[in-house]
This record gives structure tokens, C-alpha cells and sequence, in this order.
């Protein structure tokens, strides 16, 4: 669902850019679009925070523990999924998008079902989180190779 909202939106803005601007380019550089969105530092907080998921499950952490760190997870990538996107390129716009969303939904999952008799659904938040996590890394390689660090 969000995805389709966030296509809309690059649609209307691109259309309305195209009117604005007479045709001209009005969209803003990648480096430009990272330095306005603070992509970086919200992917190094979404990263942070999977770590931490991951880190406090193999200490054997309580489940209220866990459950709080996916609680920021959520918030992080929710936060970075409104404020970042869309990227002006459409790679990495497609990477990020498919990695908030696994960390958004793995997060969600993990907080409710995390510790619980669920064993299939806590395996499935954490599957989320893991995919997440390697598309959000491919996509902070992917940025680093085009010159945002």
C-alpha cells in the first residue's frame, strides 16, 4: 500500500516539476537529495538499531527487551521511509524501498510477536529484518559507489 502511495507521489511531483520548471531539469542531484534527506545518518540509525535486534536475540535477552529495540526499529525506518524517499535514482529508490519495508513489517512482527508461542511468526519477523537488512546494505553500497558516504 505505501508503495503505491509513494508512486503517486513521484508521479505528481514529477508532473508538477515538468510544469514549474517549463521542462527544464528541476530535480535535484543524488548528492544534493542525500545531503536534504539525511539519508545516511537515518540508514546508520536503521542499521544501528538492527544490530541491536540481532545482538540482544544471540544474548538471550528477555522478550520485553527485544520487543523494545524492534519498537525503534519500527519508528527508525518508519522515519527514514517518510523522509528519505523518493531518491531521485531509481535503483536505489527501489532498494530502499523494499528495505524499509521489510524492517518496517519484521519490526512490527518482532514487537508483537517476538517471545511468544508463535515460533513461525518471531522466525518470520526476523527473516524480515535479516532481508531488510542486506537491501539496506546493498543500498548504502550502492550509494557510496556513486560518491554519498
Amino acid at each position: 500500500m505505501r508503495r503505491l502511495a509513494l508512486a503517486a507521489a513521484v508521479l505528481a511531483s514529477t508532473a508538477s516539476l515538468g510544469v514549474m520548471t517549463g521542462g527544464c531539469s528541476g530535480h535535484p542531484t543524488l548528492s544534493q537529495w542525500a545531503q536534504g534527506s539525511g539519508v545516511v545518518g537515518l540508514d546508520q540509525t536503521v542499521a544501528s538499531d538492527v544490530r541491536g535486534v540481532f545482538g540482544a536475540r544471540a544474548a538471550g535477552k528477555s522478550a520485553q527487551f527485544i520487543a523494545t529495540i524492534c519498537d525503534a526499529l519500527f519508528n527508525d525506518a518508519s522515519q527514514a521511509y517518510d523522509s528519505v524517499l523518493p531518491s531521485p535514482n531509481h535503483t536505489i529508490n527501489d532498494e530502499l524501498i523494499g528495505a524499509y519495508d521489510d524492517l518496517e513489517n519484521g519490526a512490527e512482527a518482532c514487537s508483537l510477536d517476538v517471545g511468544g508461542s508463535n515460533t513461525a511468526a518471531t522466525a518470520h519477523a526476523y527473516g524480515l529484518i535479516s532481508s531488510g537488512e542486506a537491501l539496506l546494505s546493498t543500498a548504502t553500497r550502492n550509494l557510496a559507489s556513486l560518491g554519498v558516504k
